[in-house]
């Protein structure tokens, strides 16, 4: 099983994350949505995390995942596959 770790940054507040997870990957559905696009959604026992084609830009930075908000420049998710 996969482990991820993820961190969510909103407005950079000194670069501290507001939300820090690290859990075991259960599922990971990609789906269509008539409203808001590709939608990909990844589960763990804690925690269901999904991000929109409407919502999000999806980036690969080396070995990670990064969801950037497309309408706030200081909004992301990074994504660490370990």
């Amino acid at each position: 099983m996969i482990k991820l770790n993820v961190e969510f940054y909103h407005h950079d507040f000194q670069s501290e994350p507001i939300l820090h997870m690290e859990a075991k990957i259960q599922n990971v559905l990609f789906d269509k949505s008539r409203d808001d696009g590709s939608v990909i959604t990844i589960m763990t026992n804690e925690s269901y995390l999904s991000f929109t084609e409407k919502n999000y830009y999806t980036n690969l930075s080396g070995d990670d995942v990064v969801f950037s908000s497309k309408h706030n420049a200081e909004t992301y998710c990074i994504i660490q596959f370990i």
